[in-house]
């Protein structure tokens, strides 16, 4: 998995709760450590539950990760944060995420419990910024670089504009075969900028695994799904061959 999307799926997971890593479950629930620990399964780590807080994972780095001050988007972010134990001290668990996006002054990152935060359940990841005097420091995984990433061919651009435009764009309705583009992606600025670059690559790649990109998708490939059937009809001849022409025709006609 690359940073891309490593990332891309880190984002996705924002509202969900991770509570299990490698098959053991976190009985504390959505700890923030629990989300790092699925995060670095993702990248082929080893389990870092159970065994220890979010402290330890930066202060004893069982995963043997570069420790860096300068932040990355992909780094683990690591705070010092003390709360009551189950013996009623006070102790130094200490606070980690993602680290999504670097901006002066700190950074943004996905972490679960950092919102209405639990030591006895947690809460569900949130992104959310944190400044970098805050930081007690960052470890830097691994990614396999332009690895698993496929090429955005045509089919998924048009899947993204049909996405943005509510129209089917891989099956020759009106903004794809116009080659028109929607408004929020010219606002975006992204048309003007290197599109082999990663932030553009990123921008596509997260709007394509959104949640609203898998909803348009799916209408993608029903709308496919019912031009096959046609299309089978029309050669097997068991339809009214006219009829199923017309069919075909409405189907795949600019709107």
């Amino acid at each position: 998995m690359d940073r891309e999307q490593f990332l891309a799926t880190v984002r996705g997971s924002i509202g969900s709760k991770h509570t299990s890593a490698h098959g053991y479950a976190n009985p504390y629930g959505a700890q923030c450590l629990a989300l790092i620990a699925w995060a670095t399964e993702l990248l082929g780590y080893k389990s870092i539950m159970p065994g220890y807080n979010a402290i330890d994972v930066y202060e004893q780095n069982p995963l043997d990760l570069p420790k860096v001050s300068s932040p990355e988007p992909g780094d683990i972010f690591f705070q010092n944060m003390r709360a009551m134990n189950d013996a009623g001290r006070m102790q130094n668990f200490g606070h980690t995420g993602i680290v999504t996006r670097v901006v002066p002054g700190g950074v943004y990152a996905v972490a679960q419990n950092a919102r209405n935060p639990s030591l006895s359940v947690g809460s569900p990841a949130t992104e959310d910024f944190y400044s970098a005097s805050s930081m007690a420091g960052y470890l830097r995984p691994t990614f396999k670089e332009g690895g698993d990433v496929v090429k955005l061919n045509i089919d998924t651009l048009r899947a993204i504009n049909y996405g943005f435009n509510g129209r089917d764009g891989r099956d020759g309705r009106k903004d794809a075969r116009k080659g028109e583009v929607d408004k929020a992606i010219i606002e975006s600025g992204i048309m003007q900028r290197d599109m082999n670059t990663d932030e553009v690559n990123e921008f596509f790649v997260n709007s394509f695994h959104s949640k609203e990109g898998a909803a348009y998708r799916a209408l993608v490939d029903k709308t496919f799904a019912e031009r096959d059937e046609l299309r089978r009809l029309v050669k097997s001849g068991a339809g009214d061959a006219a009829k199923t022409l017309q069919a075909i025709k409405d189907l795949l006609k600019v709107k």
